[in-house]
């Protein structure tokens, strides 16, 4: 089962990737395909109903749902002998897995950094080859780059994935992770108002109280993003903004560059987080070693090359970090991905994931005080995880 695939990326599978892997194995490969909105509830219900594909498509935080409903298969037999496995980022793998065990075979991965428009960099009398590096640096820049006319907002100094999904939660998973925090307690308990969640929402929020970030700036699908349109100056952001510039206006795209995902001071390591897909086995599968077969096919050095190709995101195989769709890309885009800590794995970790971003709407619209948003997502995490 493929999630949201488009005509390329299923020309690839039913021209290339199917008919090369009968011709070896001798194996027959039927393709389902459904969009992404609905592709975790479909599964799930095929789960119930085991008639759960094979193979199927993982997003990057249903590993933890989906095995504690009894989706997926448990890899580590076929894992454990499998020597392309030294060639994958360890935090990917790990990210793949769940209490212990592994679940799925990163496919691709949306890895975050820091993103910038040069030109407005210099327009601003900043070095355009020396991005910001710390949360200090970060903030001074956007004080530097944010442009107002009147009292509204025309350039943000930075975004923050503000959009119609979850972007500003994943934002804000990245300063957690940088402030050294844990997203919860060794009991189990929901940790974002610890000291360090505190210091990440308190950084987060001084760029609205500030006015250096806009809540009325918003990406929205399809359109080009804040970064692209010039409405932001600085982003987290993956190498997808550079398609968005190809496909909204390609003119900024030389514009367009990236430095290292940052670290909270100079004597602190630089961390950022990813969201990576998966291939995975499920648990009812009548043919879980054709399954595999077919799984460590597609995952190839070539093979992967081309899925990655057509993805258009970051390979999770460190011997892909110079693939030739990869040329032009900016390193500090690729090499962020040696600075992922992956996100822990929650059985709830979907509704979670809505908590956070719909508290920290309350807390960049200064609505409430960063301390009390936390102790209210803390509060209503834990009746999710109790529940």
């Amino acid at each position: 089962m493929l999630l949201g695939p488009t005509p390329a990326l299923l020309k690839l599978f039913n021209e290339t990737l199917i008919p090369g892997f009968a011709k070896q194995e001798g194996v027959k490969v039927v393709l389902q395909t459904s969009d992404w909105g609905s592709g975790f509830q479909k599964v799930v219900t095929a789960a119930a109903s085991k008639t759960l594909p094979d193979v199927l498509t993982v997003g990057g935080i249903w590993t933890a749902p989906l095995v504690t409903k009894g989706a997926l298969r448990a890899l580590d037999e076929y894992m454990h002998a499998w020597q392309a496995r030294t060639e994958y980022y360890p935090s990917m793998l790990q990210d793949s897995s769940y209490e212990g065990k592994t679940y799925g075979v990163p496919v691709y991965a949306d890895v975050r950094t820091v993103a910038y428009r040069a030109d407005l960099f210099e327009s601003a009398g900043l070095d355009a080859d020396k991005p910001p590096a710390t949360w200090d640096e970060y903030k001074a820049y956007a004080a530097r780059l944010v442009r107002k006319k009147g009292s509204e907002i025309v350039t943000q100094g930075a975004d923050w994935g503000l959009d119609t999904s979850i972007g500003l939660q994943q934002s804000f998973a990245q300063l957690m992770l940088q402030s050294g925090g844990h997203y919860y307690t060794s009991a189990g308990k929901a940790n974002f108002s610890s000291p360090q969640g505190q210091r990440a929402l308190e950084y987060l929020v001084s760029f609205y109280e500030e006015g250096l970030s806009s809540v009325d700036i918003v990406a929205k699908p399809t359109a080009p993003l804040p970064l692209v349109a010039g409405s932001s100056a600085m982003s987290f952001a993956n190498m997808g903004v550079l398609d968005n510039a190809r496909t909204n206006d390609a003119k900024v795209l030389p514009h367009i560059r990236a430095g290292k995902p940052l670290a909270q001071t100079s004597s602190a390591k630089p961390v950022t987080s990813a969201w990576i897909n998966k291939f995975a086995i499920s648990s009812t599968s009548k043919n879980p070693d054709a399954a595999w077969k077919w799984l460590a096919y597609i995952s190839t050095k070539p093979n992967l090359e081309k899925l990655d190709t057509q993805y258009g995101l970051l390979p999770p195989r460190k011997d892909l970090a110079t693939a030739s769709y990869l040329q032009d890309v900016p390193r500090d885009f690729v090499d962020a991905s040696q600075y992922v800590v992956p996100q822990p794995g929650n059985p709830a970790m979907l509704q979670i994931a809505q908590v956070i971003n719909t508290q920290l709407q309350r807390a960049i619209r200064l609505q409430a005080k960063p301390a009390a948003v936390l102790e209210e997502m803390d509060k209503e995490i834990d009746g999710l995880i109790n529940g």
